[in-house]
């Protein structure tokens, strides 16, 4: 992890920066887009299901629907991402 650092400081302040931006336009990101999803599937979820499967599904504790719904989430987010990494790269010409 020292060697990863090191690497990084060595780094003129422009690459820093250029980084930096990245990994936190990263974070925004994926966090908007689970934050969207998450409304999204909350809301048509309880609406077209069954009262019995509505009340199973509200009996499960909040980490169980957490780790279901993110599991779901985490692929699709991951597909955006790699779309825009290799059409943008297509344009490039890389």
């Amino acid at each position: 992890m020292n060697e990863l650092a090191g690497m990084f400081l060595r780094l003129n302040l422009f690459f820093q920066t250029a980084i930096v931006l990245v990994v936190i336009f990263l974070v925004f990101f994926i966090g908007l887009n689970l934050i969207e999803d998450y409304l999204e599937w909350r809301g048509t979820k309880l609406s077209r299901m069954s009262s019995e499967d509505r009340r199973l599904w509200i009996s499960r504790t909040w980490p169980q629907g957490l780790f279901h719904w993110a599991d779901q989430k985490i692929q699709r987010v991951w597909d955006k991402i790699l779309f825009l990494i290799f059409t943008k790269s297509y344009w490039w010409g890389c």
